[in-house]
């Protein structure tokens, strides 16, 4: 398989799938979930008959929205297309501790995250894991899915985005640091090796890293080309303020917008073109930017 070529799933009757509530307002503009966010869950029903969808063409499906329901209060199904809904929706916020910065920039900076994005989805679909070891983070992803690990109570559904909060450099010693070590793009892809969402791999997952220079080829290639998946990081410094208004705007372009990862990417780096920070776009070890 050549670079850049992301091994994700096909969809199926059946599949949870969470969908953008303006898409549901195109058929039922009274509809209001009850949790008041932007994103529902739902489950494909059947594909829309007549769909003439070929290669690289969205298909058409029937969802079957959760609490949608007809005039007589029978569940009833929308119309929407495979490039609106997602597979998965919940976010998880890694603060990976350095024990100094901690209470001065990273606890802030993964706060104000977890608000903002806390008004976009259900309150279990998004949360904060503070590790400061490798083995905490491969804890977490078990914990939350990862590997088609059976979700407990306290989580509803596998982890789909894995925003990660810390630092981090570039060149010959490319690393994120965690508590008062430091690991390279490769170690931290053999401890998470198999942990994707809902199954082993990582083609439906997404990470976004605010560590500084991760988005560097020096850690971003072997990051995202070791896991098959879909990395995105600053090319060089970032400042916590900038790092949190880029996050807001890439999920409010991605769930809010309905926008594909990398379309809600290229609309957020032209929104935040005054911003000092360059954020590059990697999949499976291309620089897709």
């Amino acid at each position: 398989m050549s670079k850049g070529h992301i091994n994700k799933t096909s969809w199926k009757a059946g599949d949870q799938v969470w969908v953008p509530v303006s898409e549901v307002h195109s058929s039922c503009p009274d509809f209001r979930p009850f949790h008041d966010g932007f994103m529902v869950g739902g489950r494909l029903d059947s594909r829309v008959i007549d769909d003439q969808a070929g290669p690289g063409i969205a298909r058409t499906w029937n969802v079957d929205v959760n609490g949608l329901q007809d005039s007589s209060g029978h569940s009833c199904t929308v119309p929407i297309s495979s490039r609106r809904f997602r597979r998965h929706a919940k976010i998880l916020i890694f603060r990976i501790g350095d024990w100094t910065t901690e209470q001065i920039t990273l606890n802030p900076l993964a706060a104000s995250l977890r608000a903002q994005l806390s008004l976009l989805l259900p309150p279990d679909e998004i949360d904060v894991e503070y590790i400061r070891t490798l083995d905490e983070l491969a804890g977490a992803l078990l914990v939350h899915g990862g590997g088609g690990k059976r979700i407990t109570a306290r989580q509803a559904s596998p982890w789909g985005y894995a925003i990660l909060v810390g630092h981090g450099r570039a060149g010959a010693d490319a690393a994120i640091q965690f508590g008062d070590s430091w690991h390279t793009p490769d170690e931290i892809v053999k401890r998470i090796m198999g942990l994707g969402p809902g199954r082993r791999a990582f083609g439906d997952g997404v990470f976004v890293s605010l560590c500084c220079q991760t988005g560097d080829p020096s850690f971003a290639d072997g990051f995202s080309d070791g896991l098959n998946t879909t990395f995105v990081g600053p090319s060089e410094s970032v400042h916590a303020f900038e790092a949190a208004g880029f996050v807001h705007r890439l999920f409010y372009e991605h769930f809010l917008n309905g926008e594909t990862w990398k379309n809600a990417f290229s609309r957020t780096q032209a929104a935040t073109g005054d911003f000092s920070t360059n954020f590059k776009f990697w999949e499976d070890g291309a620089d897709r930017t």
